[in-house]
Order: C-alpha cells, then structure tokens, then sequence
C-alpha cells in the first residue's frame, strides 16, 4: 500500500471571492455604461471600468476554476505536489533542504528551499514570490490545516523519505 496524504483548500476562508468578484465585474461594467454619472472624466471612468472588469473577471475564473478542483497538496513517498486547476510537476523530498515559515503581510507561508545544486525554474509570480520570501517555493496558503502544522508535517515526510527517495 502506498501512503499518501492529501491537504485541500479550506473552502471556507474563499467562499466569497467568487461573489465579490461578480460584484466588481457588474460595477466594472456600470461604470463603463454610465461614465458621466461620475465627477471624473468619463474616459478615465471607462478606464477604471474596464480595469475592475478584467481584474475581477480573471479572479472570477480563477475562483471558479478553483471551486471545479480545489487546491490540493498531495504528498506520496517520493515527494510532493500541488494538484488543482493548475497541477505542478512533483518536488522530490531528496531535493529540498528545509521547510519553513515566512510572514508576507500578515500572512503565513509554508515555504521551502532546494538543496545547492538543485535548478529552480522561476516563471511569472513564482519570481516576485521569491523576491518577496528569499525562498525558493511555497505550499498553498489556506489549506484546512495551521500553517505550522503543515510546516511540521512536511518537514517529517521530508526527513523520513529523503534518503528512500
């Protein structure tokens, strides 16, 4: 039997991103409609209405897209990964150095480094992700676990599996 462990996104702390953002989007495009009720020019109204439409637009999809199939963190013998509505490759345990906290904002990230050695791909936010922790990934926020406890289970796994892996 192969052990593995499955963390999903705690519905609750994003049930109402979708409904916001429907909200925005609606406001984007009364803004767009009705420019002159405004005190503003109607062309930086339509600006700004055009802006909260594809902004919130893009977090509706995504939220939805992510009520379809939720974020999850799938963690098996040789490593974990990151499944949802945007799967990432497995990170082997044998491959990362540590796990640990960092606090963005108010926010705490389970976050990792690769051991020395180890090629790191960076592409889009996973860069400014980096710039902003000085590590070099993170796990999903807003799993249905503590982020400390998700910091120990991970480190446990890596340390017991590393070596198999």
């Amino acid at each position: 039997m192969v052990e593995t462990l499955i963390l999903r996104q705690d519905a609750s702390k994003t049930k109402w991103v979708l409904p916001g953002s429907v909200a925005f989007v609606a406001f984007g495009i009364w803004m767009v409609i009705n420019p002159e009720s405004s005190r503003y020019s109607p062309e930086f109204v339509r600006f700004a209405g055009l802006a909260s439409i594809a902004f919130f637009g893009w977090v509706g999809i995504n939220s939805f897209r992510s009520r379809s199939r939720p974020v999850e963190l799938i963690l098996t013998p040789e490593g974990f990964e990151v499944g949802g509505p945007r799967p990432k490759p497995i990170v082997p345990w044998k491959n990362i150095e540590r796990f640990f906290i960092v606090t963005v904002r108010g926010i705490e990230l389970v976050s990792y480094d690769m051991k020395p050695g180890v090629g790191v791909v960076r592409r889009g936010l996973a860069t400014l992700n980096t710039s902003l922790t000085g590590a070099d990934g993170q796990v999903p926020a807003y799993l249905d676990r503590a982020p400390e406890e998700v910091c120990e289970l991970l480190e446990g796994w890596r340390r017991r599996h590393a070596e198999s892996g």
